[in-house]
């Protein structure tokens, strides 16, 4: 059916300059209410976007006509799911969160700020706002080291590395420290030099890293990544108390 409209629309663009604006707006209203009330999978999502944007593109006027009745009587602040498929649409374009009233805009900055954790997966998403970075910085800096640890990302954002790297150095036994060792693991690769020299100079600041038996495979890992040279790393660990680590090829699998 978005296939169908999506061709139509072409259609209209290419013969029609001027096409008759409920004919967009209906069209509009129906990818509105897809994306705010229907689960969707990537895919759908994107061809609504995609649809989206190409009437953003030809008929800006149109759209922008559209967007009251949107912001004021779609969408439901106070119905979670559709808040969270908000950024859905902020992804669109900026216009779509400055024509929020401030009320809602502050209901959705409290929303992510409180992030529920069965949408703490979309945390990366929430990121790419300009308008809700504080939010989200602050969601991230309160997440538990569960949420952290089923994140999955292409590229891990620096924010995120940071707080594992928090979280693990603050380990209060030996047991969160091997359990969270290897979603530090994980953030290796995508860490910065300046990252991985905070977690090596802090290690040895907390017994229940330095002491656990996870350890050498964070270390080992750390010298894969090849962020160092081998005697960058061999000065970082004598003086971090971490010389049992100094030219030692661990045999990892």
């Amino acid at each position: 059916q978005i296939a169908a409209l999506g061709a139509l629309l072409w259609l209209v663009a290419q013969r029609f300059p001027s096409p008759k604006n409920k004919l967009i707006e209906n069209i509009l209203k129906i990818l509105y209410k897809e994306i705010l009330n229907k689960e969707l999978d990537y895919r759908q999502i994107i061809i609504r976007q995609n649809t989206i944007k190409f009437i953003l593109s030809k008929f800006r006027m149109i759209f922008e006509d559209t967007l009251q009745t949107f912001t004021n009587t779609m969408i439901d602040i106070t119905n979670q799911n559709q808040v969270s498929r908000l950024r859905h649409f902020f992804s669109i374009d900026p216009i779509i969160w400055s024509s929020l009233s401030e009320d809602k805009q502050i209901l959705v900055k409290s929303y992510v700020e409180k992030l529920p954790e069965n949408d703490f997966e979309n945390i990366e998403q929430w990121l790419n706002f300009p308008f809700l970075k504080e939010e989200v910085y602050f969601r991230i800096n309160v997440a538990k080291r569960s949420e952290m640890s089923s994140l999955i990302f292409f590229e891990t954002p620096t924010e995120i590395i940071d707080h594992i790297i928090k979280l693990y150095l603050e380990s209060g036994n030996f047991n969160e420290a091997n359990s969270f060792a290897e979603t530090v693991i994980q953030i290796v690769h995508d860490a910065t030099k300046e990252q991985i020299n905070y977690l090596i100079t802090n290690i040895s600041h907390n017994s229940q890293v330095s002491s656990s038996i996870k350890l050498s495979s964070v270390i080992w890992k750390i010298k894969k990544s090849k962020k160092y040279s081998k005697d960058e790393l061999n000065i970082l660990f004598k003086e971090n108390d971490l010389r049992k680590y100094i030219d030692k090829d661990e045999d990892q699998e």
